[in-house]
């Protein structure tokens, strides 16, 4: 009726259950206390000192606030971008299609850097990278097919 492994995880389970109720009881100040009565006891210091940074803790601390300034960077870059791109196509009154397609590829690429520059590892990578390759796909593809569809009545009416 029942399996071995279900019997073992509920024995399991209520073992934890009992084992934390009943150090449940005892207060922050209560272990604290027990602890550097215990660290007495065995001579150890009661104080501890602050761990000392170590040279890969700096590099670490300076990667992560080079990363910050990186960032800042090309997030302004973007905006200067995005902007540039628009008053060029505000001036040339292009269609609205134009300024999507135009404004989703300045957003596209400059999203695609700063994922790049904000992961840390290869897995933080892939599902922003896709998604940002399908947001692209699509504005392009869309695009696409709208000049395809125009030109197509334009060979029909030639004949």
């Amino acid at each position: 009726m029942f399996q071995p492994g279900i019997v073992s995880c509920l024995c399991f389970g209520v073992l934890a259950a009992l084992t934390l109720s009943a150090h449940a009881t005892a207060s922050l100040s209560e272990l604290n206390n027990e602890a550097a009565l215990s660290a007495q006891q065995s001579g150890l210091a009661t104080t501890m000192e602050p761990p000392q940074p170590t040279e890969l803790g700096v590099l670490r601390k300076d990667e992560e606030a080079n990363r910050l300034v990186l960032a800042i960077i090309v997030t302004g870059a973007a905006t200067v971008s995005l902007m540039l791109v628009l008053i060029a196509l505000y001036k040339r009154q292009s269609l609205p299609e134009a300024i999507v397609a135009a404004s989703g590829l300045v957003l596209v690429i400059f999203a695609t850097v700063l994922i790049v520059i904000l992961a840390k590892t290869d897995q933080q990578l892939t599902a922003p990278i896709g998604i940002l390759g399908a947001i692209a796909g699509y504005l392009f593809g869309k695009s696409t097919k709208g000049t395809e569809t125009e030109q197509k009545p334009e060979k029909a009416a030639s004949t």
